[in-house]
């Protein structure tokens, strides 16, 4: 393939413009095009570049270029190709990159595109535009954040964990250190908040084996090659430290775990300015230590994590408690791989494609939907969220409706009709928290009838009197026929039954509830049955209407408190159906579904408990 003159990087970093000088330097034919004076320019350049390397070849740190999104078509094509082996190679010599118009087949690279700002990228030559990460601004995010814990989530191969040992590398050796200056440099970045001195960090991964295979090795590839090692290919605790450091010292990176026996323990005393966390442990307790550790100092806690365990304790307290942490306190940013270069995108692309939706959510996007120990494990947003139908279309369906009484947690009510194939749908959601009953009532209300002989919002003040005024106002209306309805009464409405007070006063409000049925085993095993596809349609299905979100992000996300099914199952069931997320609006779809089946409105209800 013969060589071409890409321009020159004006704007770019210390490797874009390596990478240009090689390029010259490598091709005779762009010798003579860009001039005798250019070319010895970059083969100087490229002279300069070996010797440091000779020099300083037990930092390697100094040499880490933080990848930034490429554009999808334009070729940038001062890298480096190995036609024999499909195109451009990573560092490591595995394939990289990925074909583009114009490349023959062979992986190119691209590009690389300009940050606009927020998430935002534009190409410099053709205009693109386009949302993307980037491993580099990721890290400058992190440098100048003040807060006090930062999430780098990613989906699989986006280099999440080396990025995170890059902060916890440039922690340890404190930002005079002449590698991290070096590498701040070339690529750019403004040291922030990072520490001058050297520091003590400490990382934690789930078990020694991770520690062993994925944390340690990533430090392994950017500490001084003369920094000591202690018990570091050990199942135990393990150290990296400075000449004249040692353990728990400035110029030292402690590697533990966050589990076994009473782990929160392991990290108690010492305090660091960084704990760097591979993965979500899942330990509240050892984040709580973590965060007291961190305090004293001004410091952070570190997370790089694919979020596979949905909402756990430790990601509900530290980016979902209610009522929030603080603003400021939480930083959250992602990097996807498809915007990683440095990998094969063409193979990572195929392995995404090859996902189910909702693996693909977890491990590409990073949403916060658990994959192991769900209560629904069964439900795909694929087959289980349809198209919302016209609310005239299910006029004549049978109605049966759940509710779920809260105040600081949500309040949840639940709409459902079954079609005519006994399939249910669930069709609308109130899910609103911080709200009396009044104003729910009055809501519920609202949704069903007719709004064009609505009598107003005063129904709370006087109840008998608002609904004289309605069944006055719907004796002449047309568009309902009288009935002041949009559709027939529900057979039933079924709420939580140990919430009388709340029962009574919708009651008296004119909305009358029967006490559901509050049997957990058999509401689950009934929910997760209807789930189930039969004669190529569910028994059950959502609308995809946004007042019904809160309810399948909730069974997205469920998860059972113990998930080990064989340990559970021998448990009394008060402690067996514990579960850990948010479950209120799933409380009410369950009410639902257990008076649908207690009415024999649905096929496929289970035998009572004995």
């Amino acid at each position: 393939m013969r060589p071409q003159l890409t321009p020159y990087p004006t704007g770019g970093t210390y490797w874009q413009r390596l990478r240009w000088a090689a390029h010259i330097a490598r091709h005779e034919p762009l010798q003579f095009e860009v001039g005798r004076d250019i070319s010895e320019a970059c083969r100087a350049a490229v002279r300069a570049e070996v010797e440091a390397r000779k020099a300083h070849r037990h930092e390697p740190l100094r040499w880490v270029e933080l990848w930034r999104p490429q554009c999808p078509t334009c070729i940038d094509w001062t890298w480096p190709m190995d036609v024999e082996k499909g195109g451009v190679l990573n560092a490591e010599g595995k394939p990289a990159g990925m074909p583009r118009p114009g490349s023959n087949g062979l992986r190119v690279m691209g590009v690389t595109l300009e940050h606009l700002g927020g998430g935002r990228y534009r190409c410099p030559s053709c205009g693109y535009e386009g949302e993307h990460t980037s491993q580099r601004d990721v890290l400058q995010a992190f440098l100048v954040s003040t807060a006090a814990v930062f999430m780098m989530l990613g989906s699989n191969r986006s280099s999440k964990t080396f990025l995170g040992s890059v902060a916890g590398a440039m922690t340890a050796m404190g930002a005079e250190h002449p590698a991290v200056a070096e590498m701040l440099a070339r690529n750019g970045l403004d040291a922030g908040r990072l520490n001058t001195g050297p520091a003590f960090v400490q990382t934690g991964s789930i078990t020694y084996g991770d520690a062993l295979t994925y944390l340690r090795p990533r430090y392994d590839l950017l500490l001084p090659r003369d920094w000591t090692r202690r018990s570091w290919d050990s199942q135990n605790d393990g150290a990296a430290f400075a000449p004249g450091s040692g353990i728990g010292r400035p110029g030292c990176v402690l590697s533990k775990t966050t589990s076994g026996a009473q782990p929160e323990a392991r990290w108690q005393g010492a305090s660091s300015p960084l704990i760097h966390n591979d993965e979500d442990h899942g330990n509240l307790k050892v984040f709580q230590e973590q965060e007291a550790r961190v305090a004293d100092q001004g410091g952070r806690i570190l997370f790089t994590a694919t979020p596979t365990k949905g909402k756990s304790p430790v990601m509900v307290d530290a980016l979902f408690r209610d009522p929030p942490r603080s603003a400021g306190m939480v930083d959250r940013y992602r990097l996807d791989a498809l915007d990683n270069p440095m990998i094969d995108g063409a193979a990572i692309r195929r392995w995404f494609a090859g996902m189910t939706e909702k693996q693909r959510m977890v491990r590409r996007f990073a949403r916060f939907v658990r994959l192991e120990g769900l209560v629904h494990e069964g439900f795909d947003r694929s087959v289980h969220v349809v198209p919302a139908l016209p609310l005239s279309e299910m006029r004549d369906w049978p109605r049966v409706d759940g509710c779920d009484f809260g105040f600081r947690a949500p309040f949840a009510y639940v709409w459902m009709a079954i079609d005519p194939h006994g399939t249910v749908h669930v069709y609308r959601c109130r899910y609103q928290a911080r709200t009396d009953t009044d104003d729910h009532a009055l809501e519920i209300l609202r949704m069903e009838s007719c709004p064009h002989c609505w009598p107003g919002d005063h129904l709370a003040a006087d109840p008998g009197r608002w609904w004289d005024e309605k069944e006055a106002a719907a004796a002449g209306c047309t568009h309902c026929e009288g009935t002041g309805r949009l559709w027939e009464e529900p057979y039933g409405r079924f709420a939580d039954p140990a919430d009388a007070t709340a029962r009574n006063r919708m009651g008296y409000l004119g909305i009358s509830m029967q006490p559901a049925d509050k049997a957990r085993r058999r509401g689950f095993e009934l929910c997760d049955r209807a789930l189930q596809v039969e004669d190529g349609r569910p028994g059950v299905v959502f609308h995809d209407h946004p007042s019904v979100a809160p309810l399948i992000a909730e069974i997205e996300e469920l998860a059972w408190k113990d998930d080990d099914a064989s340990r559970r199952s021998q448990l009394k069931e008060s402690v067996e159906m514990q579960v850990v997320g948010a479950d209120h609006a799933w409380d009410a779809w369950r009410y639902g579904m257990m008076g649908a089946a207690a009415m024999h409105l649905v096929e496929y209800a289970t035998e009572p408990d004995t």
